[in-house]
């Protein structure tokens, strides 16, 4: 009998002391996300990285710690990294929504865009009021040419936040797309009172009237739109065309060069600027 007590006794003892270091790992990985919290919030991603990898290593059930290592992964160019670690944290709790977040953002990122939507729209059912994430997912659709989609999610951003400029010009150039040029206008002079250095805008409004051959108004615009944004290479291609149905071969040329600085080896930039060679220089 004193045998079987001592044995019950030295079960207990290793079960309890198995459950205690179970819990000081829990709580050690719990510290460490806090831990990788602040860092992140420094955006000191890499020390973030650190705290978030030895915490998911004490407790792989850590959700909070997957998602936010996901999150950090995003920052660090890691996409890939990040999407596996999201999977992670949606393993452990299928309703994590930032999870779904930033594992949409990556596939983004990466330029997946058919598969980043899944994610969105399920962030977006747990978080039906974040409007620049309907935003993003408008944009996300717009690139899978999905203008339907496109259209309701930047929609569903301005019955959140009707003052956003970027879902306005985001509407206007898919009905610029679809040749509704009325609403192309009517959005883009929408989204300049809200904000009158919105580039896309004027870009829109120079097609518009591009394309209803009225040049001079369309280059007026197209000026306006490399000088609020120089970044852009349509904003020059699109500069130089009106200069060139204009006759001014001298100011299309170097609307093409500038174009061809940001994307050096455009085919149709390339042929449209040594069209303008053979051409009178003086305007």
């Amino acid at each position: 009998m004193m045998k079987k007590t001592i044995y019950l006794l030295l079960i207990l003892l290793i079960v309890t002391s198995s459950f205690g270091c179970l819990n000081s790992k829990v709580s050690k990985s719990k510290q460490l996300t806090e831990l990788g919290k602040n860092s992140y919030r420094e955006k000191d991603y890499q020390q973030a990285l650190i705290f978030f990898n030895e915490a998911v290593e004490l407790d792989e059930n850590n959700k909070i710690a997957w998602a936010y290592k996901g999150a950090t992964h995003y920052f660090l160019g890691e996409y890939d990294k990040g999407i596996k670690a999201e999977d992670k944290a949606l393993a452990l709790d299928p309703n994590y929504a930032d999870a779904y977040f930033w594992s949409g953002s990556s596939y983004n990122m990466k330029q997946e865009f058919h598969n980043a939507v899944i994610p969105l729209n399920k962030y977006l059912e747990l978080n039906t009021t974040d409007y620049l994430t309907w935003e993003s997912l408008g944009y996300t659709y717009y690139a899978i040419n999905e203008s339907d989609n496109a259209l309701f999610a930047f929609n569903k951003s301005l019955e959140i936040n009707p003052k956003s400029s970027d879902a306005l010009s985001a509407i206007a150039a898919i009905y610029r797309d679809r040749r509704d040029l009325v609403n192309a206008v009517k959005y883009s002079k929408n989204a300049l009172k809200l904000n009158p250095d919105d580039w896309l805008a004027y870009n829109i409004i120079g097609t518009v009237y591009y394309l209803k051959e009225d040049y001079e108004l369309a280059l007026e615009n197209f000026d306006r739109a490399v000088k609020v944004y120089p970044y852009d290479l349509d904003n020059w291609k699109s500069k130089g065309d009106v200069e060139f149905r204009l006759k001014k071969y001298s100011d299309a040329s170097n609307s093409y060069e500038k174009a061809l600085e940001i994307s050096p080896e455009s085919p149709v930039v390339l042929a449209k600027l040594g069209m303008t060679y053979f051409l009178p220089q003086s305007n």
